[in-house]
């Protein structure tokens, strides 16, 4: 965390950190678990009382709960029928951010409780009409990375990019440079756009 916050703070504008299902804290207090952070701040950062007030409230406050990007909305976990305007993402009510954080796509159509205990799983009907709402073409989103082992994992008809950056669950991290002069119409051409790391 140390290191994007770094990354924030000396490009500014040119970095925008989306808030994660790790970076969900309630009270002070990671909402998920296992969580060895309050381990590590006890061990290396002078207990986790002090780690928390003095940098994550920094940090938490530098991020995003999503982005858009020309067609391309840019979330951690997923999306919901809470969402009924671009207002809901930027001020969001704490249901709306929880579906955000925590909700991963199916293949069913409508809405079902997630497994998590935490947002819900969203089918294809849900993801065409947020798109819809939103004015984007797709959804790229990095929750549930063992879909993206071997690279971008497309589903809802294009309209649901899974990606991974990280080597955590065995797989292959990766980026995506998106072209500046014209972006990819849907999932499928964004795995054109696949550095791996």
């Amino acid at each position: 965390m140390e290191g994007i916050y770094e990354l924030i703070e000396m490009y500014g504008d040119r970095i925008i950190a989306l808030k994660g299902n790790h970076e969900d804290y309630r009270n002070g207090e990671p909402y998920f678990q296992p969580c060895t952070l309050i381990w590590e701040a006890d061990l290396k950062r002078g207990g986790w009382i002090n780690y928390y007030n003095s940098f994550l409230t920094k940090f938490f406050a530098k991020l995003f709960l999503a982005a858009i990007y020309r067609n391309i909305l840019f979330v951690h976990g997923g999306i919901s029928s809470k969402i009924g305007s671009i207002k809901d993402l930027e001020n969001p009510s704490y249901e709306v951010e929880e579906d955000v954080l925590w909700s991963d796509p199916y293949e069913e159509e409508g809405e079902i409780p997630n497994y998590r205990g935490a947002g819900i799983l969203f089918g294809p009907d849900i993801s065409r009409r947020i798109c819809k709402i939103l004015n984007v073409d797709y959804i790229v989103r990095s929750h549930e990375p063992r879909k993206a082992f071997r690279g971008p994992f497309i589903e809802h008809e294009g309209r649901i990019v899974t990606i991974s950056s990280t080597r955590i669950y065995g797989g292959i991290p990766f980026i995506i440079a998106i072209p500046s002069v014209e972006t990819p119409r849907n999932g499928y051409e964004l795995k054109n756009y696949v550095i791996k790391l």
